[in-house]
């Protein structure tokens, strides 16, 4: 019997090897949520994350405070994401997640999680009159937990506000000043959204309301959009409602996912886009796929934010964040990809989103400004006043092959330690000029926490079946100048 088990265990390791030959490689495993010695104060925890391997992740896994492993569903593959959910004891948690490859590697990460009845948690953010734009002081804050007033404050004069002692849940954040139009932000999750970003834009008639108008998102005009399951396509509508107050008739109607949508100056970039609706209070039925929805979502499914963004007449915005699970079958989450290349930052300090440029003739530095025609681009020296904002131009190539499922953009102000500032989807182009700014793809850091004088370090990661991360590049943003 021995012996027979021993033929057995020779056989399985032949089968094993012919599988992965020369694979020594173990499999890498990264928890997004939660953080390692964050506090929360429910018992139930939902964990997510990615785990890779350079042939493929054959199973996954999970031990609670050292007990047995637990299986998790994920669909093979050389990336995979994985969610689970587990139920605390109050005190210190470890969470672990296994991932085994065929070669039977084992990769693990480990995150520590207290569970507190008693914990409260903070949200802080910024209130911006642009994308990119100066900051707004003395605006009132409201927010509201269903329906209830739970805190007001007033932004600080860099735009700043924090609000403490909050409880688990759902949030609605609303901005008003004498002046300027009103704002609100509906669907904030504490604690998983520690702090946000409010736009307030100039009211354009003072006297009017400055009540942001109420939309109605759904899937069709009656299902729920909130919480469904998509794959590759999410269906949608929005309609104003216009039993409530608003100023008539509504300017714009953005719907993107997994981003604050806006103006394609500051917050587009080369690889998606997003809906766009002018003069319109029901969108009809429509659906966000292709670019809308590159670069998000996970064959397994993952949790994302569809973000809808709406202005009446007076500038008055609502801004809504709708959670689903969006599943994305594209085969790009199977390329081996490579490394982006020619990566290069440059910071621009601005106030205006628009104009930022002005065109003049007769020309020394030529450029084409129209069909035809060619202009001068000089600095405009009215564009930059006191109390501007900046954002960080961040440009590369990808020449490669294989097509990645998705970059991400990431940030450091060491070069060592890096946090994820967006994502746009994959792509590739022969084309790489000498020059940064004809680069093929960009991506435009707007985050209100951007500090002139402050060395930044970008770095574009492409991730497909494995993650590929290019050389850093650096810039220092200038103060405002006159």
């Amino acid at each position: 019997m021995r012996k027979a088990l021993g033929v057995l265990g020779l056989l399985l390791g032949f089968i094993l090897a012919a599988c992965s030959p020369g694979d020594t490689v173990r499999p890498t495993v990264t928890i997004q949520s939660p953080t390692d010695g964050q506090t929360v104060n429910q018992a139930n925890l939902i964990v997510q994350g990615t785990a890779q391997d350079n042939v493929g992740i054959t199973r996954l896994t999970y031990q609670l405070n050292g007990g047995p492993e637990q299986q998790v569903n994920i669909t093979p593959g050389q990336q995979v994401s994985f969610q689970f959910q587990v139920t605390l004891q109050e005190g210190q948690n470890t969470i672990a997640v296994h991932a085994y490859d065929q070669a039977g590697h084992k990769g693990t990460q480990t995150v520590r999680v207290t569970y507190d009845p008693q914990a409260t948690y903070t949200f802080s953010g910024t209130v911006v009159n642009e994308y990119a734009g100066a900051p707004v002081a003395g605006s009132t804050l409201k927010l509201y937990r269903d329906n209830q007033l739970v805190g007001t404050t007033q932004t600080d004069n860099e735009g700043r506000f924090t609000f403490t002692t909050l409880s688990p849940g759902r949030y609605r954040l609303e901005a008003q000043k004498p002046g300027m139009a009103g704002s609100v932000l509906e669907g904030i999750r504490v604690p998983d959204m520690a702090s946000v970003t409010l736009i307030q834009r100039q009211a354009f008639d003072a006297s009017a309301t400055t009540t942001p108008p109420t939309l109605l998102i759904t899937q069709d005009g009656t299902q729920p959009l909130e919480g469904g399951t998509f794959t590759n396509t999410i269906p949608f509508r929005v309609q104003v409602d216009t039993s409530r107050d608003y100023v008539r008739p509504m300017r714009l109607i953005y719907v993107a996912l997994g981003r604050t949508p806006g103006s394609a100056f500051i917050t587009n970039s080369a690889t998606w886009t997003r809906q766009v609706f002018s003069n319109v209070e029901d969108t009809g039925n429509r659906a966000l796929s292709g670019a809308n929805v590159a670069g998000f979502g996970s064959a397994s499914g993952e949790t994302v934010y569809v973000e809808v963004v709406a202005y009446d007449f007076n500038l008055n915005r609502s801004h809504y964040l709708i959670p689903i699970t969006f599943k994305n079958t594209s085969a790009n989450q199977n390329n081996n990809v490579s490394s982006p290349t020619r990566v290069a930052a440059t910071a621009i300090t601005l106030s205006q989103a628009v104009g930022f440029f002005s065109v003049k003739s007769p020309t020394t530095l030529k450029v084409p400004v129209a069909k035809g025609t060619m202009g001068e681009l000089t600095l405009d020296p009215e564009a930059v006043p006191e109390g501007s904002n900046l954002y960080v131009e961040v440009r590369w190539c990808y020449t490669a092959t294989a097509t990645p499922f998705a970059f991400d953009i990431e940030r450091s102000t060491d070069g060592t330690n890096w946090t994820r500032v967006g994502t746009v989807g994959g792509a590739r182009s022969s084309s790489c000029p000498d020059n940064p700014l004809g680069r093929p793809f960009f991506f435009r850091d707007a985050s209100p926490d951007l500090t002139p004088g402050q060395t930044y370090y970008y770095r574009v990661v492409a991730r497909g079946a494995n993650r590929a991360e290019s050389q850093a590049s650096s810039t220092t943003p200038l103060p405002p100048f006159f």
